[in-house]
């Protein structure tokens, strides 16, 4: 079974490195292979803090990466997954949840998660197909079942209107 582990964002120098915009950062550890439309294998690794530099066999050039720019990053979801401490989801866990008020009031589902480095944003689309999207700080997600409860207070309080 394949597992979404991250996008290609942009390409990193002149000989086929790209930065990618990290899902699942475990996974990265210990990478042999990497499946972009066809598998690949795994040259190098470079962590940074904010994103990872990838290496892989058969792109060599600046513009081959950029070939890849947008693309989604797979591996198998063999490799050895740490457990997740209370509270801790997988993204791929998350995405597509229904997003509810502390109310049981319907807010959109969760469409995407991105890490800008002091919390997540979590972007959810409404029933009318706009979006708005909210920090995972403040306690704002009170709950994670079969939704995702947040406080609609506390995003008011910070002057997200929904």
């Amino acid at each position: 079974m394949l597992i979404k582990i991250g996008t290609v964002t942009k390409p990193q120098g002149l000989r086929g490195q790209f930065r990618v915009k990290v899902f699942e950062p475990e996974y990265f550890k210990e990478l042999n292979k990497v499946i972009i439309e066809t598998e690949y294998e795994v040259e190098k690794i470079l962590f940074n803090p904010k994103f990872i530099i990838l290496k892989i066999k058969g792109v060599e050039s600046i513009e081959e990466a950029e070939n890849l720019r947008g693309l989604d990053i797979m591996a198998e979801k063999s490799i050895k997954e740490k457990p997740l401490k209370k509270g801790e989801y997988k993204i791929d866990e998350l995405v597509g949840k229904k997003v509810v008020s502390s109310k049981g009031e319907f807010l959109g589902e969760l469409i995407s998660i991105d890490s800008f480095g002091a919390a997540d944003v979590f972007t959810v689309q409404k029933s009318d197909s706009k979006e708005f999207a909210f920090p995972n700080a403040r306690k704002i997600i009170l709950n994670v079942d079969e939704n995702i409860v947040i406080d609609e207070k506390i995003l008011k309080e910070i002057g997200m209107d929904l």
